[in-house]
């Protein structure tokens, strides 16, 4: 990476994007660590599905993190991801209560989320779930 420090500029960085960066816990601390030391920029993409403290020590080192929510129904979700979205709900109003630089992502999956009906329940779960540091623009 700092071979190509003369594209990162003062604006500049990584994105650290999976899979699901979460999934490497500690392992990836490393990475902004040491973009840290060097100055260069790191933002992080995430569905939320991992240990809290490793998300929040993602978001120590971050200019930004990308934030998915994919469905607001707990069972739809975990019917097309494997997965409830309780714990990435629980993650994203915890991080939103200490991190205002999160940008939430919807993408839109045909035939799991793509009606009006459901963009307006998502809609509605993230503004519910949304922590103190943000507010929506």
């Amino acid at each position: 990476m700092k071979r190509d420090f003369v594209f990162y500029r003062k604006k500049g960085g990584v994105t650290l994007s999976g899979g699901e960066p979460l999934h490497f816990g500690k392992f990836c601390i490393k990475l902004p660590e040491l973009c840290a030391q060097d100055g260069i920029g790191i933002v992080f993409e995430t569905c939320g599905y991992g240990d809290w403290e490793v998300l929040r020590e993602y978001a120590r080192f971050a200019q930004g993190i990308f934030f998915d929510i994919k469905h607001a129904d707990t069972e739809k979700h975990r019917t097309g991801t494997g997965v409830d979205n309780h714990l990435i709900l629980e993650n994203f109003t915890r991080l939103t209560d200490e991190y205002e630089r999160v940008v939430v992502r919807v993408p839109v999956i045909p035939n799991f989320n793509d009606t009006p009906e459901e963009m307006a329940d998502i809609a509605a779960c993230i503004s519910k779930h949304l922590g103190k540091k943000i507010t929506i623009c």
